[in-house]
């Protein structure tokens, strides 16, 4: 059988290429034929030799919108896949030939972008069109939060025509992306002096929670002596957040990594005592996946964020909640998980959340639902 995903853009700004890049290997070890058609960038081409780095790469090249699908139809016309795997919709992955029969066309629902409210009101009805097109055109959709699934099928999306199919596939870890840095690792501890490392990693924005934990920060020192946040990441308000450290006098409580290459997480998040994931109570993180938590699970430590999307369906049995855009519940539930003792567990079975099991996971869903083609189709 082969399966082709079909991306766009950069890795560091489009996270649905993740899912690609992860289940590559697992469903080439399940015997399908992998491709997967991906920009020619610095960030795609190192993520590639991370992760999956004898996988069937279709690089194309950086273009304008109307260059750039007929490159890509090029292409799957040449490849012929089976089933083509279309990370995230939208008018760059527009193939011609979606309508026929030669084969099958899936889509990943990773977000609901018509319910950004940063968005202008051309953009978010543009969504929308695009949110409601998709049913009409592809066969299945695989939704990456509960969220999304209930928001698809009250639209009426598994009756439709009879034919549309869900498939719930939150993100999941790489067990690729795991290995640790000895010399980074001892570098680290150095720094760390023994103290208890919260780990934030993420883009560095006000709407995403980093000024929220600044202020947590600052009340967890009232309390404590012995820690040290430590944020990865960039953002349009790093300087601003940098200016709010200094104002406040928490130079010696905050590292600022800045951006870390993917290949040194693990040995951050080694060293890691407790991950925070801030999230809001609006629509938009109620329906995305944040991939960053999945990243986090198999270092079983605490991941303090808030009863929200898929933070709730993952912890619901753990008690490390906080209450949104709250820096005083933030700081209680930081204070919390900094107090638990080493043979804590999280009672989460890791395996349920790698990429491996995703593939099988959606290998099967595929079978069961179109059936394993071992012979191309003819044009």
């Amino acid at each position: 059988m082969k399966i082709c995903f079909l991306t766009t853009g950069d890795i560091v700004s489009i996270g649905q290429i993740k899912r690609a890049t992860g289940m590559a290997v697992p469903l080439a070890d399940l015997g399908v034929e992998v491709s997967i058609v991906l920009l020619d960038t610095i960030n795609n081409r190192a993520r590639v030799k991370l992760e999956c780095p004898e996988a069937n790469i279709l690089w194309f090249s950086q273009s304008n919108m109307l260059l750039e699908v007929m490159q890509k139809n090029r292409l799957i016309k040449k490849l012929n896949p089976d089933l083509v795997y279309v990370s995230t919709f939208g008018f760059r992955n527009f193939i011609l030939d979606i309508l026929s029969k030669r084969r099958t066309y899936v889509v990943e629902h990773s977000e609901l972008g018509s319910s950004f409210k940063d968005s202008t009101l051309l953009k978010r009805s543009s969504v929308l069109m695009l949110e409601h097109v998709s049913i009409l055109l592809f066969s299945g959709h695989i939704v990456a939060s509960m969220y999304l699934k209930k928001h698809f099928e009250s639209h009426g999306i598994t009756s439709f025509l009879g034919k549309r199919k869900i498939l719930y596939s939150p993100y999941a870890y790489s067990t690729q992306l795991n290995k640790v840095d000895v010399e980074l690792s001892n570098l680290l501890k150095k720094q760390i002096k023994g103290r208890k490392v919260i780990t934030y990693m993420g883009t560095l924005v006000r709407n995403y929670g980093i000024f929220e934990i600044i202020k947590a920060v600052e009340q967890l020192t009232k309390k404590y002596n012995n820690f040290l946040l430590v944020v990865i990441g960039g953002g349009v308000d790093k300087d601003f957040m940098l200016s709010e450290i200094r104002s406040k006098n928490l130079d010696n409580y905050v590292h600022v990594a800045g951006y870390v290459d993917e290949k040194y997480l693990a040995t951050y998040f080694l060293v890691t005592d407790v991950f925070i994931a801030p999230l809001k109570n609006t629509i938009q993180d109620w329906a995305r996946c944040p991939s960053k938590i999945f990243m986090y699970l198999p270092f079983n430590k605490p991941i303090v964020t808030c009863d929200i999307g898929e933070s709730r369906v993952l912890f619901s049995e753990q008690d490390f909640f906080y209450q949104p855009e709250d820096a005083k519940s933030m700081a209680n539930a930081l204070s919390n998980a900094m107090a638990i003792e080493k043979d804590w567990e999280a009672h989460i079975d890791v395996n349920l959340h790698t990429w491996d099991y995703r593939a099988g996971d959606f290998l099967n869903w595929v079978s069961v639902n179109w059936g394993v083609v071992n012979e191309q189709s003819v044009d």
